[in-house]
């Protein structure tokens, strides 16, 4: 998937064919393929409001750049600004900013949402290989770093794995270990 002229397109990486997703009068960015690849969301700036949206293939037996008509679904219509959308590896949410420095989770079923972390800049973040954690850097009062942990589920408050005093960020996941990138 890409976007050209605002739009997203879809092709193959071999004839390269695009097909047109989306054909609106704003701007389309943050695409991301559902793990599954059943579904490709993405935002949309329409009128001055930015919303995420869904896109699913007409005949969902066909691949995505086989497809001439797609079903659109907006997932949220709020005034927020919704960017860096992130899948659960499960499927089972979205992880997004919102504003800001709001980092945000979606349950794709009931698109209830929940504030995980509040921020007044960007935040870095990653979701563990089993759906369960969040690691994130965002800067405190003091414009400093620090990489937390956090259950996805908010059943406890994060934890702060750096305690540096210097700019810890872009926590990142392996299989089986959580790393940070300090001063990348």
């Amino acid at each position: 998937a890409l976007i050209a002229g605002g739009d997203v397109w879809v092709m193959d990486t071999k004839l390269k064919e695009p097909q047109r997703v989306t054909k609106t009068d704003g701007y389309e960015a943050n695409l991301t393929f559902s793990p599954d690849g059943k579904s490709l969301l993405f935002t949309s700036v329409n009128e001055g409001q930015t919303d995420v949206w869904k896109a699913t293939r007409g005949e969902a037996e066909k691949f995505w750049w086989q497809n001439t008509e797609f079903t659109l679904d907006k997932l949220t219509d709020d005034m927020h600004v919704e960017s860096d959308l992130r899948f659960t590896p499960d499927a089972k949410h979205l992880v997004m900013q919102v504003g800001r420095g709001n980092l945000v989770t979606m349950n794709m079923e009931s698109r209830e949402k929940r504030t995980l972390v509040k921020g007044f800049s960007g935040i870095d973040f990653d979701i563990s290989p089993d759906s369960r954690w969040i690691t994130y850097s965002n800067q405190d009062n003091d414009f400093n770093s620090e990489v937390w942990l956090l259950p996805l589920d908010g059943s406890s408050q994060p934890t702060n794995v750096s305690r540096h005093p210097d700019d810890d960020q872009n926590p990142v996941f392996s299989s089986s270990r959580l790393y940070e990138m300090a001063g990348v």
